[in-house]
Parts: C-alpha cells; structure tokens; sequence
C-alpha cells in the first residue's frame, strides 16, 4: 500500500524501510484489532485560502448584482465594498496542463480587473510565484493527509479479517482493501513550465508567419 501511495505523486517518491517503520507506527497508533476499523476518509475541500492568496484590494465598491436586487438587497456586501482584500487565485487543468487565474472576494464572488489595486511593492509575476507555491503547498498537505488516512483505513479492515481468521500460513488482501483509490496529487508548479514552453512555440509559429501587408484601404 505504501509503494502504491509512493507511486501516485507527479515526482516518484522512492518507499524506504523508514517509512515502513511509521506506516506501521501509524495504523497501529491509539487501535487495536479488537477495535472498529476506520472507514474511508472523504476528500477534503479546498478552501480559498488553500487556491488564492491576498494581493489586492478594491478601489471602489462593486455595483448590486441583478440576483441582489430581485432579493431586494440595496447595500453591497463588506467583502465587495471599497478597500476589501482581493485574492488572486488559480485553478489547474489537468488535461491540458493549464492554469487558469481567477480575481475573487472573500467568498470566491468573481472580481473585475479594473476594479482592483495590487498591494504595493507586489510585482505581476512575484504574485503568480506567490499563489504557485501557496496552492502546491496547501495540495500536497490535502492529497497527503487524505492517502494516509485511507491507506491506514484500508489497513484496518485487512488487519480485522486476517484476526478473524487466525494464524494463517499467507493471508491475503481482499480488493475491496486494497487501497485501490490512492488520490494523485496535482500540482501547479509542473503547470507553469509546460504552459510556458508552449506558449514560446506558439510565439515563433506566429513569428514564422507574419501576416502579409496590405493595403490600409482595400
């Protein structure tokens, strides 16, 4: 189980005897066979603090939306009101290898560009580098927390059975026990090189093939 959990990172993580020392360490820490096993852990949510980081604040107080009026609200929410942080954010696709960047309030409400003021001294690409390593952290706590919690689930249970059935030569582990469902962890930072790469090429294909000149008046 912990060599499956060793190959689900985007970096292999090699298994070492020190770790099956705590692995063991681990599932048997405050449990014993004759306790309930744990059940399945439920993935956790990411929270904005976990996708966005602090980086702005609003400049003036952002209009009602039509959903606010039909419910009859007339004054914005604090989060939406001038001078309330903003968070810059990040959500990656998985399939293409691409980020998107998000400007939310508090609450993930989406916020305007030009609505908004960098705090001081915050450069464009520091904030980005910034958000990166904030979101890589707070995945790979989430993702680790998660497969520890569901290996050690998992092991319960074989550890109930294999009790039940007493001194056997070779006991075995049923599928259903086999931590089959280790979650992979995704991060940004491999993103941002690839997304980059690609760009440049989109660049020179551009470049190759500049547009003909033509007649302002055709």
């Amino acid at each position: 189980m912990i060599l499956r959990m060793g190959r689900a990172y985007t970096a292999r993580i090699p298994v070492t005897v020190r770790d099956r020392n705590r692995f063991i360490a681990n599932v048997f820490a405050g449990w014993n066979s004759q306790q309930r096993a744990s059940k399945d852990p439920a993935m956790p949510d990411r929270k904005i603090n976990d996708t966005h980081i602090e980086a702005g604040t609003l400049t003036y107080t952002l209009p009602l939306t039509k959903e606010q009026i039909v419910k009859g609200i007339t004054t914005q929410n604090p989060e939406r009101r001038i001078g309330a942080t903003v968070y810059l954010g990040l959500t990656l696709n998985y399939e293409t290898g691409s980020i998107l960047w998000t400007w939310r309030d508090f609450l993930c409400g989406g916020i305007p560009t030009d609505s908004l003021k960098i705090f001081d001294g915050m450069t464009d690409v520091e904030m980005r580098a910034e958000a990166i390593r904030n979101y890589d952290d707070h995945e790979r706590e989430r993702i680790n927390k998660f497969n520890k919690e569901y290996i050690r689930a998992n092991t319960h249970r074989a550890i109930k059975k294999w009790s039940r059935e007493g001194s056997h030569p070779q006991h075995t582990i049923d599928i259903e026990d086999s931590a089959l469902q280790i979650a992979k962890m995704n991060l940004a930072s491999p993103c941002v090189r690839s997304e980059a790469e690609r760009m440049v090429k989109v660049a020179e294909e551009i470049e190759a093939s500049p547009p003909a000149n033509g007649p302002i008046f055709p």
